[in-house]
């Protein structure tokens, strides 16, 4: 629902100061149920322990009060009225109008899906009844009204971030956005996944497997962009309705809203009145069974003869191609006229040959957005294709080899070093020992991804010192782990493409000449199509699903009991908690919903008279600093003994961080220089030294701002570069 100027009054602006009370308490209520998933029941507990509280103390604060001469008759009247509490507010239901009142909670919606065939008892016989099937979304604009009355997500849109010239940052700088944006453009992307609401075991798994639809508002600064409370729920049903039923209905709203964007929509907007919006879907994100099923393609690309949603290449020549210039992209008209033949036809013989040859298999739901083409905006994810596909069958393949065949190593030995070792990046996300059952062909690993992206960064360390100089496999698996360096930067260069075109074939061919048992599956092909999109759609980071895999995890931290309606229940969970993080303590918008400000390490006040800043012009500079070890910017954490990466042309310049300097807003960095001794081809890193010259850097002026991977092994520093343009190719 939109929020009319009245409802921004309530939201704790006016001098109200019962509604400004009304509003915290609402507030504290939302902040149980949502925000530490307490049940109803709980709630009203909590509310009524809470009530004869403060009655208690409202008593005994009148009684001395009165005491003392102080308290009239009168007084204390009015003064016990405006403490009640919770007034208003003492159902579950009242609290529900308030929230769409005042805090512009957005309702969902259910969503008929189709006719579900049941068997009910009737006087003791069992007889097949209807029943029909519900899913449920969010109103796209109505969510999206809430989101842009955000003061910090409406200057987003009004004053875009500009980028660095030589660097591309967002989806933006790539070129399918050659022309500048209008005004007041919003761009959106798009994701879908199933997930288990909960962990069963045994026969229940996919019990209450659930499809879930995110968007996520691309306006917004991709620092901030993927945060849990910054991507919105789309829809959500049942994975087995939609799959019986499909996604039309659940999409219907979504797909009105893009179609009234594109000639422009009014929104009212808190704080602004009405503002004119337009708006487009630029890219949709998915593992390959969701991407297939969104863009109308044949879900198993296993048995399909054209098996990539991107290009026209068959099964039978999918080894044989390294480069996408070699390749003949599909064309989206043609797409959509194959949806549609085969939506005629009769014959399900027919029917299975055209659509195993074309890859193709039905009607497409996101058919309906405008400017949307299926076959360009479906993108391959990097962390489906490489994390969770191509790294896991070659760690699995090169493991057999080192262990089983070539006795490197033993398997107790990897894992003893995976439990020693000093897992400074990726810490977080350490990898879990592997089992024999590690080495048969096939095996998943038991990583998630982000321990899996941890394991092979690492796996360098771990086990260099056993594997021979030259070897084969292991030649082939660095340049694994270079793809994956520059598949998962945030920034991104003319120079990241053409590496990793050439990185990428190099692979996949010496992948198959050293391994010509494993398979081969289409997600080393896909692999060949990410420097196309990446000159597209800017850095692959910014197209990754990990960010979307973890906010499903939000659904399992409340406990279920009930089940018979999962999807609403689920829905109204998230929207309570989407409602909550929009708000303050007192009710009004959060003025800090994208960002909560910096965080700073203890440390001491020194004077700024010795520090050497000629950077700065004397009145900027204020007469003490703090100094510090630590601090943690837009979520990425420096530490003394940290190194960053300078600047990087024909060589890269490190520096290690001694302390940092705050001075205000201002942040400076005390370095020291490394020397650059020796690139270590067999670690893919980088030999470096201290060196006697000291440097002070500006924090906003730093080109690369995320600290490097680096260890000491024995008595030397090696430093692998990790989020930047290049790689140091082989």
């Amino acid at each position: 629902m939109q929020e009319s100027s009245e409802d921004c009054m309530d939201l704790g602006l006016g001098d109200s100061i019962g509604s400004m009370s009304k509003s915290a308490e609402a507030v504290y209520l939302l902040r149980l149920k949502a925000g530490h998933r307490l049940s109803d029941s709980a709630v009203n507990d909590v509310m009524s322990a809470t009530t004869e509280l403060i009655l208690n103390k409202c008593k005994v604060l009148t009684s001395r009060l009165r005491e003392s001469g102080v308290l009239t008759d009168s007084l204390e009247t009015e003064i016990c009225s405006s403490l009640t509490v919770f007034n208003g507010l003492e159902t579950s239901y009242k609290q529900e109008q308030f929230y769409k009142k005042h805090f512009s909670l957005v309702k969902p919606v259910a969503a008929k899906l189709g006719l579900r065939q049941i068997m009910q008892k009737n006087e003791g016989n069992c007889v097949c009844v209807s029943k029909a099937v519900f899913g449920y979304y969010v109103p796209f604009l109505n969510q999206l009204t809430a989101l842009l009355s955000m003061p910090e997500v409406y200057r987003s849109v009004l004053y875009p971030p500009t980028g660095t010239q030589h660097l591309m940052t967002d989806v933006t700088d790539g070129y399918a956005f050659d022309s500048p944006l209008p005004q007041n453009h919003l761009l959106f992307s798009l994701y879908s996944d199933d997930f288990e609401v909960v962990n069963p075991i045994g026969t229940h798994r996919k019990t209450h497997k659930i499809t879930v639809f995110y968007w996520s508002l691309l306006n917004i600064p991709p620092q901030f962009r993927h945060k849990m409370h910054v991507i919105q729920l789309a829809a959500i049903a049942r994975s087995t309705y939609v799959k019986q039923f499909g996604c039309d209905a659940l999409l219907n709203d979504l797909c009105s809203a893009f179609t009234a964007l594109k000639e422009g929509v009014e929104l009212e907007i808190c704080g602004h009145g009405k503002v004119t919006y337009t708006g487009s879907l630029v890219l949709v994100l998915a593992d390959t069974l969701a991407a297939q099923f969104l863009g109308g393609f044949k879900e198993s690309v296993g048995p399909a003869i054209k098996p990539c949603r991107t290009c026209e290449i068959n099964k039978s020549t999918l080894q044989d191609v390294f480069f996408a210039h070699e390749l003949q992209l599909r064309d989206e008209s043609e797409h959509r006229n194959r949806m549609n033949f085969l939506s005629k036809l009769k014959s399900k013989k027919a029917f299975s040959y055209w659509s195993r040859k074309w890859g193709v298999k039905t009607y497409s739901a996101l058919s309906k957005i405008p400017d949307f083409e299926l076959t360009s905006g479906l993108l391959h994810d990097p962390m489906h294709v490489i994390l969770e596909g191509i790294s896991r069958y070659e760690l699995n393949a090169m493991l057999r080899v080192f262990v089983l065949q070539k006795k490197y190593f033993s398997l107790k030995f990897l894992n003893d070093q995976i439990m020693s070792f000093p897992f400074n990046f990726g810490r977080k996300d350490r990898p879990v020992v592997l089992d024999r059952g590690a080495l048969e062909r096939g095996s998943t690993m038991c990583q998630t991804a982000a321990s899996m992206l941890t394991l092979l960064v690492h796996l360098p360390f771990l086990v260099g010192d056993v594997i021979p100089v030259g070897d084969a496999n292991w030649q082939n698996f660095l340049r694994l782990l270079q793809v994956i360096s520059l598949s998962l930067s945030p920034v991104a260069s003319p120079r990241t493409i053409n590496s990793l075109t050439q990185l990428i074939a190099s692979h996949n061919f010496n992948y198959q000449k050293l391994y010509p048992e494993e398979p081969y599956p289409p997600k080393f092909h896909y692999l060949v199509h990410f420097p196309t999109q990446i000159a597209a759609y800017g850095p692959l980071r910014m197209q990754s699903c990990i960010r979307y895999e973890a906010k499903n995890g939000f659904f399992k931290q409340k406990r279920w009991h009930n089940f018979v309606n999962i999807a609403k229940s689920l829905a109204w969970h998230h929207q309570r908690w989407m409602c909550l993080n929009m708000l303050d303590n007192m009710g009004k918008r959060s003025e800090v919903f994208l960002y909560s400000g910096d965080e700073v390490g203890e440390g001491t006040m020194v004077s700024t008279d010795s520090l050497d800043i000629s950077r700065f012009s004397p009145h900027d500079i204020p007469p003490e600093a703090l100094k510090t070890s630590r601090m943690c910017v837009n979520g990425i954490e420096y530490a003394a003994g940290c190194v960053l990466l300078l600047s990087y042309h024909d060589v890269p310049e490190f520096v290690i961080l001694n302390c940092i300097f705050v001075m205000e807003t201002v942040k400076v960095m005390s370095c020291q220089k490394l020397l650059i001794t020796n690139f270590d081809c067999h670690r893919n890193s980088f030999l470096v030294s201290l060196s006697e010259e000291s440097a002070l850097c500006m924090f906003a002026d730093l080109v690369y701002k995320w600290p490097q991977i680096a260890y000491t092994i024995g008595d030397v520093l090696h430093v692998m570069l990790y989020n930047c343009d290049d790689v140091w190719v082989l």
